[in-house]
């Protein structure tokens, strides 16, 4: 997905598990809402920063499409996994 373009999408509660958005550049705008971002395998540096700061996991689930339901300490692991990713 290199040089990827997601600004405007609309990804509410979509299932992104263990997909790549390392090549997503461009994401202002986009609507994560109810999306477990967390779980996917790789995240562009940009776009991990932009959804740990417009959509991170705040324990409330409502609204969420869930594979499992996440811990705070499950959510930070893979936070922490995808941060080395890109490194």
């Amino acid at each position: 997905m290199t040089g990827t373009d997601v600004a405007g999408a609309k990804l509410v509660r979509s299932n992104v598990s263990q997909s790549d958005w390392n090549g997503v550049t461009s994401f202002a705008g986009s609507d994560w809402t109810g999306t477990e971002w967390w779980r996917a395998r790789r995240l562009s540096t940009g776009l991990l920063a932009y959804l740990k700061e417009k959509y991170p996991y705040t324990g409330n689930t409502e609204g969420y499409a869930l594979q499992e339901t996440p811990t705070p300490e499950s959510y930070a692991a893979d936070v922490k996994r995808l941060e080395e990713a890109v490194k």
